[in-house]
């Protein structure tokens, strides 16, 4: 599947280098480049990566991905609005049948952080640090050099 999404872009070289797993070497920084190149933005890869490598245990728990905000729970027939689960930082945004219930037990008043620390904590990420563009000197911009490490 990953290779699929990628291959249409890649050149005639570059596909026989890439098309086996086992034609892969770590050491090799211009196929690493390649890799980068033609996977970096690859979504089939990207959500690989992130659900095996990155961050396994807070993704292994739902087969399928799940995506719902407030307004879904407020947008039903019957006008109940049960529960939404998420941080406390987006209740300006709730609709107005939505009211924010802090919870009271100390368990659930922890999870405002948790997703920060578990990524924070993580060694696969490391500081993005200001560069310069070889071509004009100046200073790229942060967003920039963020997207150039992706």
């Amino acid at each position: 599947e990953w290779f699929d999404g990628s291959s249409m872009r890649m050149e005639p070289d570059h596909t026989r280098i890439l098309d086996e797993a086992c034609k892969l070497d770590a050491s090799n920084a211009q196929q690493m480049e390649l890799l980068h190149t033609y996977f970096g933005s690859n979504m089939k890869t990207i959500d690989f990566w992130l659900t095996y490598c990155i961050l396994p245990q807070e993704t292994k728990q739902f087969p399928q991905r799940l995506a719902a905000t407030a307004w879904h729970l407020a947008d039903n027939g019957q006008g109940k609005i049960i529960g939404f689960s998420g941080t406390n930082d987006g209740h300006r945004l709730l609709p107005v049948e939505v009211h924010q219930s802090d919870p009271d037990e100390a368990t659930l008043k922890a999870t405002n952080g948790k997703m920060l620390a578990i990524i924070l904590d993580n060694p696969c990420y490391g500081t993005i640090l200001e560069e310069t563009d070889p071509q004009s000197g100046q200073s790229k911009p942060l967003w920039q050099s963020l997207l150039d490490t992706a």
